[in-house]
């Protein structure tokens, strides 16, 4: 009886079509496993039937050669990529699937390649475990990637990429399996990544009048290439902004329409193509003169002690840029005030307070619009000298029913409390002195 290609798969424990290219020696199929399918053919006695062998090359001869249409498979695998976390790395979570027609048979097994996948744009953490799988869309399952004759698998194989990438070796010896080594990794992205462009002052709304000024951290091979983008404010299409080529733009808002949101974004380019950051989106109000919206220092009075230290700040909007100076006054309506020297910083610190600090402050702001200068509420600050005060009773005197003696002298210990009503507020030292006749 002649042994058939489908005696040998049975033997083997392989799809026919895997035995007929071992022993047409594809590389298609592994080294080792076409040695070990055309092994068993030999002992088994098998032998091309001449009469298929010659139908197959009148076939071939007869046949116009045709290219061989790859379209066909682009959409028949799904490349999924996973998270994984978790002791024993037990935990996968999905962050990407592969949209249609992004895989690529590539035929071409010499190569050593199967399936490539480009276009692929996911966020990926350092130091992190990934994995990936890949569903037969015609299968409807996952690929058992260790299997040799490609049959899909209901509970495919889950594929760890290390962090580094390198060599993986998926099977496990059996007679169906390749035991077939990958070199996995996840290439790292040659066209640019551009960040979402980060822009100061970092407030909004942005008082028309005030310059911003945008700044782009793209990353990738370079040399990187910039060209800002905005809309002008009419809400359409973003265009290249002429001369605007660097990562950071200066934006002047004076010409600019109060309620228009103007929307802006950067295109990054490299030899490799380009990409185009998320739009950045500037709110636009009317200009202003210094508006004064905190101001530590209230209630408007404040006393404080010698060698201590006191604080003001105050928080200013309006159309920048804004210049600041703090004033002291002797009076309470700020006449005959003068500039603090180097005070010019929102936040005013007078440390190692003495008393020729006395006197009434403000922070005076200023920029370009009417009536162009604010002052925050003048705010009195009185700064006194710390002394002893001594508190004394006639004899007998007795706290707790202890006289000054037994509180002083007790080994245990005994908790004093005392109040001073005076004119004078701030710290009080209370001094216990054994003045009884006890």
């Amino acid at each position: 009886m002649r042994i058939t290609l489908n005696d040998i798969a049975v033997k083997v424990g392989i799809t026919k079509a895997s035995v007929s290219m071992a022993l047409r020696d594809s590389t298609r199929i592994s080294l080792k496993r076409r040695q070990e399918i055309q092994r068993v053919a030999a002992e088994m006695g098998y032998a091309p039937d001449p009469f298929l062998s010659s139908l197959a090359k009148y076939r071939a001869a007869k046949n116009t050669p045709k290219s061989q249409a790859l379209i066909g498979w682009v959409n028949h695998y799904t490349l999924y990529i996973y998270q994984i976390s978790g002791t024993g790395n037990t935990n996968a979570t999905l962050i990407y699937s592969s949209a249609p027609g992004q895989a690529l048979n590539l035929s071409s097994y010499s190569s050593k390649l199967w399936l490539t996948w480009s276009g692929l744009n996911v966020a990926l953490q350092p130091n992190t475990m990934y994995a990936y799988t890949i569903w037969n869309n015609v299968g409807n399952a996952y690929e058992e990637i260790a299997n040799q004759s490609g049959q899909p698998y209901t509970n495919g194989q889950i594929c760890l990429i290390p962090p580094a990438g390198g060599l993986v070796t998926y099977g496990n010896g059996g007679a169906s399996y390749s035991d077939a080594t990958f070199d996995v990794g996840l290439a790292i992205p040659q066209i640019p990544i551009p960040q979402t462009p980060t822009y100061t002052p970092n407030v909004s709304p942005i008082y028309a009048g005030s310059t911003v000024i945008f700044n782009e951290n793209a990353s990738g091979p370079g040399p990187l290439y910039y060209q800002w983008i905005t809309d002008g404010g009419t809400g359409g299409s973003l265009t290249p902004i002429g001369g605007a080529t660097s990562t950071n733009l200066a934006v002047n808002t004076t010409s600019f329409t109060p309620g228009n949101i103007y929307n802006y974004a950067v295109i990054v380019t490299n030899s490799f193509g380009s990409a185009t950051s998320s739009v950045v989106a500037l709110i636009i109000t009317n200009a202003s003169a210094p508006i004064i919206t905190a101001n530590s220092a209230s209630p408007n009075t404040t006393t404080n002690f010698v060698g201590l230290s006191e604080t003001y700040t105050v928080a200013v909007v309006g159309t920048l840029p804004i210049s600041y100076q703090w004033q002291v006054s002797t009076n309470a309506d700020g006449s005959f005030f003068s500039n603090i020297s180097g005070a010019t910083n929102l936040t005013l610190v007078l440390t190692n307070l003495q008393t020729t600090n006395t006197g009434y402050y403000s922070l005076l702001a200023t920029n370009v619009v009417s009536p162009f200068t604010t002052n925050s509420p003048w705010t009195s600050l009185t700064v006194v000298a710390i002394t002893n005060e001594f508190i004394t009773w006639s004899n007998p005197v007795s706290i707790l029913g202890l006289t000054a003696g037994q509180i002083l002298t007790n080994p245990l210990g005994t908790l004093l409390g005392a109040e001073y009503f005076g004119p004078n507020v701030g710290p009080i030292t209370v001094t216990v002195t054994d003045q009884s006749a006890a």
